[in-house]
């Protein structure tokens, strides 16, 4: 744990410690700021065989309106690799009529908002091969 603290002050993060059996250690003022660099410091800390699985996750953040089902991180994780590595997805859709299709897209970008994840593509007509998107 110390070790982490002085990683973290080494970064520039504000870390008070309070001493004693119930001592803590909290980040102190100036968050804000170095909250705005959390991305960049994590993926320059991790080892470097983990930083694509974090550069396939570019997301976008927006507040929460609702409680929506949890999305396993794998998925997520899948998704953006499949961008970062400019794969065809195909799945099965249904729409809102209750049609169902087969889907083949091109994946952009992960979304959150809202507590659910969308996932920003183009996609590709089965018949002509022509791009519509994005489409989220």
């Amino acid at each position: 744990m110390r070790r982490d603290v002085d990683r973290l002050r080494e970064l520039g993060y504000p870390v008070r410690a309070t001493k004693g059996p119930d001592g803590v250690y909290r980040l102190g003022a100036g968050i804000e700021e170095a909250s705005l660099r959390a991305p960049a410091t994590v993926r320059q800390v991790m080892p470097a065989r983990l930083r694509h699985r974090i550069d396939a996750l570019q997301v976008t953040a927006v507040p929460p309106e609702h409680e929506a089902p949890r999305v396993e991180a794998d998925v997520l994780l899948d998704l953006g690799a499949a961008g970062r590595e400019t794969q065809v997805l195909c799945f099965d859709y249904t729409a809102k009529d209750c049609a169902a299709s087969l889907r083949r897209v091109e994946p952009h970008r992960l979304v959150s908002w809202g507590r659910r994840w969308y996932l920003v593509a183009w996609a590709s007509s089965a018949r002509t091969g022509a791009r519509s998107g994005p489409s989220g």
